[in-house]
């Protein structure tokens, strides 16, 4: 199917088992109002699907290159389990929060953008950049890298790393916040550590030995932000900015690193 439009809302599914020579079995999706519980299941993959806003239901294929609400939230379970042009997702725009349970893709991941990341999970290889302008409170799990070795290139969150969760198996260039809540930010971490690491053995090998698993930058952008109940760690830290730092329980939180690092607390 080339392209499939509605106009006002839809809640019914659509399954499609067949896909053209390029493994797409829909080019478009246009629908100008809602799309409520619907689960979209395809052979191939998707070229543009567009919508108002899509609240819970499925999205199940091979890759969505773009993927656009545009005046609401996102929330539907997504599994993709493939690519085309090297990405399984070239874009996933939401004019509100993602809130689905769930996002599996099997390959890399372009740009996301949302007012807000609520809650769920995200598994990728890796991403180029994540920009949230609200907060984020979602679990985010990165396998793989990019050209420039690292799992995630850009986080920028206008609010709060609120209860979240950033795992990256490989580097990550910039995390951006207005301030950390009881949030991990891990990179090159073993999957039993879940907190700060106890020691050298925690820490993953580099894909290059010349090369250590680096977070860039971590900064916390706003004067009023906060850094609480809060973790940051990698082999080695580039520049951290942290803002007021305190703790709201009894576990141990901050920075940690396999080398020196630069900080500044404001």
């Amino acid at each position: 199917m080339s392209k499939k439009r509605e106009r006002g809302s839809a809640q019914a599914d659509l399954n499609l088992t067949s896909a053209n020579t390029l493994n797409t079995s829909l080019g478009m999706l246009y629908v100008t109002g809602p799309v409520s519980g619907t689960s979209l299941t395809l052979a191939g993959g998707a070229g543009t699907i567009y919508a108002a806003s899509w609240t819970g239901g499925s999205i199940r294929a091979a890759f969505a290159s773009t993927v656009v609400t545009t005046r609401g939230g996102f929330s539907p379970a997504v599994n993709l389990t493939g690519q085309r042009y090297g990405l399984s997702m070239s874009l996933l725009w939401s004019a509100g929060a993602i809130a689905s349970p769930s996002i599996t893709l099997a390959g890399p991941a372009g740009t996301v953008v949302a007012a807000g990341w609520n809650a769920g999970t995200f598994q990728a290889t890796y991403v180029n950049s994540i920009i949230v302008r609200g907060s984020l409170a979602a679990d985010l799990t990165l396998s793989g890298k990019n050209a420039a070795g690292n799992s995630l290139g850009l986080l920028s969150v206008t609010g709060l790393l609120d209860g979240a969760a950033v795992r990256a198996r490989y580097g990550i260039g910039s995390v951006l916040a207005a301030g950390s809540r009881g949030s991990r930010v891990l990179a090159g971490l073993a999957d039993r550590v879940t907190g700060l690491p106890a020691g050298t053995a925690d820490f993953l090998a580099p894909a290059d030995p010349a090369k250590p698993i680096t977070i860039g930058v971590f900064m916390l952008t706003s004067a009023a932000g906060v850094f609480e109940n809060s973790v940051v760690s990698a082999a080695t830290l580039g520049t951290v900015v942290l803002r007021g730092v305190q703790s709201a329980a009894a576990a141990p939180f901050g920075l940690a690193a396999d080398g020196q690092f630069e900080i500044d607390i404001l």
